[in-house]
């Protein structure tokens, strides 16, 4: 085999490998002999089919192997001579698919290198862990808004419309090309509050019961920019019930509401999710004043690749949150770029970090996350871990987010040197400015 760089600028590399016809074609008569032995063909003894006849049977399947084997052994002999880290998985293209029988087989091995990344000094980094001291008065604030916002539902009146805030109890069709999706219809309810995504559930409102209408759907977000031909979705609805919503008159009311026997026993469950709230809030203001530390060292060369990744996912985001179905403008794709290459910085600003503190990750903390993962979306353990295991990418993923929330971890314990209770109003003030800083 013969391995030429052919492309070394900035991060980028490309190396061009050649796999001799004839050595290939050796290996793959040298396999179908070890083959030889053991199989059985009506007409001749076990082990003595002839190469010829095997190379007939099994020729295309073994030459494949062959392939296979001998690139990824060009590739980590070239990994391993050059020293090259490799950002992600590097992409492998055959060159020559017009190849005939007996032709060397030549491919292109594109990658990205880790960029230089300069060294943190974390010493100039000055953390104080902000704790919330909750009072009376918070805890009966809360239980005054709680009474003001949490709900329950009762039928309306027979002849009324559904508004703004009722829930809906309805029938669903759902038609993609003209034929029924079994898994995505059926009983559904739905909630419609004044700023329902996706907007078209507010095409519920003024329908009454046993109305009936059809809504044809826009091409997904996520196939705007795909070579697939976009899906038309259509559903249709019929309204089956109507529920308006109903303030709790009191405290002895809301705390039925949630299983308790008593108010004192909702006032300390408030107290308590406050406690953990506001512990949160103030771990995630740690976290944001580190990454605003971060943000003077990301003068360095970013994969490209990474970011083009990363921005896309800021565009997903985009539609998933956004009613507007128009395309994306040039304005919000340059903000999108930006934070993307931001967050590419930061994540591996912060791998640096952890790799010069020698910091390793534990196979109980990949476990601890995957568990949590699983019980987060209800998913079956055998499927997903049967997801993981053929999707390298996925599971390269969460070991980049464990690590990095280890570095974060690693960070605020060595510079937090103090601890200051503050007034609940403090610790949202502060998350507000840093909210505001990272928008700008």
């Amino acid at each position: 085999m013969q391995i030429t760089e052919t492309v070394n600028e900035g991060l980028k590399r490309e190396c061009k490998i050649v796999l001799p016809a004839e050595s290939i074609d050796g290996e793959m008569i040298a396999k179908l002999a070890e083959m030889q032995p053991k199989l059985i063909m009506k007409g001749f003894r076990k082990g003595k089919i002839p190469i010829p006849m095997l190379q007939k049977m099994h020729g295309v399947k073994v030459r494949e192997e062959v392939i296979t084997n001998t690139l990824n052994a060009a590739i980590d002999t070239h990994f391993k001579e050059s020293e090259d880290v490799p950002i992600m998985r590097p992409s492998v293209n055959l060159i020559n698919a017009d190849q005939k029988i007996g032709d060397d087989l030549e491919f292109n091995l594109e990658y990205e290198v880790f960029p230089e990344c300069p060294e943190v000094n974390l010493d100039e980094l000055d953390l104080e862990k902000m704790v919330a001291k909750i009072t009376e008065d918070d805890v009966e604030e809360k239980l005054s808004y709680m009474l003001a916002t949490v709900v329950k539902y009762t039928a309306r009146d027979k002849g009324s419309a559904v508004e703004v805030g009722d829930k809906v109890i309805y029938d669903l069709v759902t038609h993609v090309d003209g034929r029924v999706d079994e898994g995505q219809s059926g009983k559904r309810e739905i909630i419609l509050e004044s700023a329902d995504k996706p907007k078209n559930a507010n095409e519920l409102i003024g329908l009454t019961v046993g109305d009936k209408k059809n809504i044809k759907l826009p091409a997904e977000a996520g196939m705007r920019e795909s070579g697939d031909n976009p899906k038309e979705i259509e559903l249709s609805l019929k309204i089956k019930e109507i529920e308006c919503p109903i303030a709790y008159d009191n405290l002895e009311e809301l705390a039925k509401r949630f299983d308790f026997d008593s108010v004192d026993e909702l006032k300390e469950n408030v107290y308590d999710s406050m406690v953990e709230e506001y512990g949160y809030r103030s771990d995630s203001i740690i976290e944001m004043e580190i990454f605003q530390y971060l943000e003077k060292y990301l003068a360095f060369e970013l994969p490209q690749k990474l970011v083009e990744i990363e921005t896309e996912v800021q565009r997903d985001d985009y539609y998933q949150s956004s009613s507007n179905e128009e395309e994306i403008s040039d304005e919000t794709s340059r903000k999108h770029e930006k934070e993307a290459k931001r967050r590419v910085g930061l994540a591996l600003l912060l791998s640096d970090i952890g790799k010069r503190q020698n910091l390793k990750l534990e196979n109980e903390e990949i476990e601890e996350e995957i568990e949590a993962r699983l019980s987060a979306f209800g998913a079956n353990k055998e499927i997903y871990y049967s997801y993981l295991k053929s999707t390298p990418a996925e599971m390269e993923n969460i070991r980049a987010m464990v690590f990095e929330r280890k570095v974060l971890n690693y960070i605020a314990k060595k510079r937090s040197a103090s601890e200051k209770e503050v007034p609940i109003r403090e610790i949202d003030e502060k998350m507000e400015k840093l909210n505001m800083s990272d928008q700008n």
